[in-house]
């Protein structure tokens, strides 16, 4: 009993600190959270309202001696965007005249000149013509380009890095990590990417019981969807659903998207799939997405600390 007193009370700290940078955001959020081994049989509570906001705390006793709480928070508003999918779209019109350092044509299929020694590639980069004598036999490569000349594709999963085919994956030995499950590409343009959030504990029962984390990705790529992972289910988790959108993600004014598993369920997250994000892209280039270091992601605070340690907000970059 003394273990699930503990656990109600690391979660509610972790909920009011996640509930406190919801409010700034002008989230709209009710989260409920309790553990207790008997039936209640006192309930004290309080409230308390700031800037329009009432925040509701009721600690009940149940039979047993132990207490736990019930947190309710609600606000007034909740950040969306003009569109459906609580994203900006990605135009054309946004793309820049000019061309990027190195570059001999746009985002937006513009061109522009390379120096007066360069020639410009298929691939839309600048090249001086002593340096392109080998091409991709020369260099060993088998992916990308060399000198704008196509050395092949990769795998769905993959990503090309030095000319070589490897798996894209943030950081494969974090205890939080991003990896890539699929890309499409159109007319040598990244279209789409799907990107799986992913979990890796030592045992089952040292994993997190809920997480707060925030994305942010590349200019050109936007998220569409979040479905939610067989590890999050398995725990009795789900991810809150923004109510402006009816998705399961929200999307600050600066684009960082923020993923929040709630649930009743006192259980932890087991290694394995949190969730799967998809992402529509329009871009020749590279393009990143990242996990944003806060504290905490998680709760307890014991394997929140461990992650702090690791480089968890490393980026995964995907490219043709």
């Amino acid at each position: 009993m003394r273990q699930l007193n503990s656990i109600s009370h690391e979660a509610v700290r972790a909920l009011r600190f996640g509930a406190c940078r919801a409010l700034r955001l002008g989230l709209a959020c009710l989260v409920l959270f309790g553990c207790g081994g008997g039936e209640p049989s006192e309930t004290s509570s309080s409230s308390s309202e700031t800037d329009g906001t009432l925040t509701d705390t009721t600690t009940e006793t149940d039979t047993t001696g132990t207490e736990f709480e019930t947190v309710t928070i609600t606000t007034s508003t909740f950040l969306g965007t003009d569109n459906t999918d609580g994203t900006e779209p990605v135009t054309t019109s946004d793309c820049a005249t000019d061309c990027p350092q190195g570059r001999c044509q746009n985002e937006c299929g513009g061109s522009c000149d390379c120096e007066t020694t360069q020639s410009c590639g298929a691939d839309g980069w600048c090249y001086d013509a002593t340096d392109c004598e080998q091409g991709c036999e020369g260099v060993d490569a088998e992916c990308g380009f060399v000198c704008g000349s196509w050395c092949g594709p990769c795998a769905q999963d993959e990503t090309c890095s030095a000319f070589t085919c490897a798996a894209a994956v943030s950081c494969p030995t974090c205890p939080l990590f991003l990896a890539l499950v699929e890309k499409q590409v159109q007319q040598a343009r990244l279209k789409k990417i799907v990107v799986s959030l992913n979990l890796l504990v030592e045992a089952p029962s040292e994993g997190p019981r809920l997480f707060d984390l925030h994305l942010r990705s590349s200019d050109k790529v936007r998220l569409v969807s979040v479905q939610e992972g067989a590890a999050l289910k398995a725990a009795g988790k789900t991810l809150f659903v923004d109510p402006s959108t009816g998705k399961p993600f929200s999307v600050a004014a600066d684009g960082t998207v923020r993923l929040l598993a709630v649930g009743t369920s006192g259980s932890t997250m087991a290694s394995g799939q949190l969730a799967v994000l998809t992402f529509v892209v329009d871009s020749l280039l590279s393009v990143d997405v990242s996990l944003v270091r806060t504290e905490p992601v998680f709760t307890p605070p014991q394997f929140d600390e461990q992650l702090q340690m690791t480089r968890y907000d490393h980026p995964i970059a995907v490219n043709l």
